[in-house]
């Protein structure tokens, strides 16, 4: 599912699709209003991507639910989609549905450095494979009964059923 939400929505819109999908695991970047909705979804749901956040000085050690892309200076972004670049070239990730490889293939560095698509343009596709590839990447110590190689089986079948084109029904427009 992807489309637009008003924030007060989109935390029991979360919650759905992850029930819906065995208890998927969740990880909600956390810019702008995703503060507001990440607060509201540990509330509903234990299976969300957490990760420990040292402080300067590395003596303490905090968990932080969700994840974010604009911290100045951080590097997460380019980080982030340089992976994604890596993998799909390295042929680790294949993307077979056509909309998001339009939405890759138009992706871009803009002159003034930042990465994203053209003006007018949605990058949501691609910020959430990347950001779904960094979690993979670093594996969430997470909040739910969740054992990674059931989240690596999961993750498995869901791209089985996809080369395989046996999309959820809710899916359905986005192949057309």
């Amino acid at each position: 599912w992807h489309g637009k939400l008003v924030p007060e929505l989109l935390d029991d819109e979360i919650v759905t699709g992850a029930r819906y999908y065995n208890g998927a695991f969740v990880g909600i970047e956390k810019n702008s209003i995703g503060y507001g909705v990440v607060a509201s979804v540990k509330d509903k749901y234990q299976n969300l991507y957490v990760r420990e956040v040292h402080d300067k000085l590395g003596n303490s050690i905090t968990k932080e639910y969700g994840w974010r892309t604009t911290a100045k200076g951080s590097g997460a972004k380019k980080k982030m989609i340089q992976d994604l670049s890596d993998y799909i070239n390295q042929g680790l990730i294949q993307v077979n549905h056509l909309g998001s490889m339009e939405k890759l293939r138009r992706f871009k560095r803009h002159p003034d450095g930042s990465l994203a698509a053209p003006s007018g343009g949605f990058d949501d596709c691609v910020i959430g494979l990347a950001g779904a590839l960094q979690m993979h990447m670093h594996e969430s110590i997470g909040t739910g009964n969740i054992f990674r190689n059931e989240l690596r089986e999961g993750t498995k079948e869901y791209f089985r059923l996809l080369k395989e084109e046996q999309w959820p029904e809710h899916d359905q427009e986005d192949r057309e």
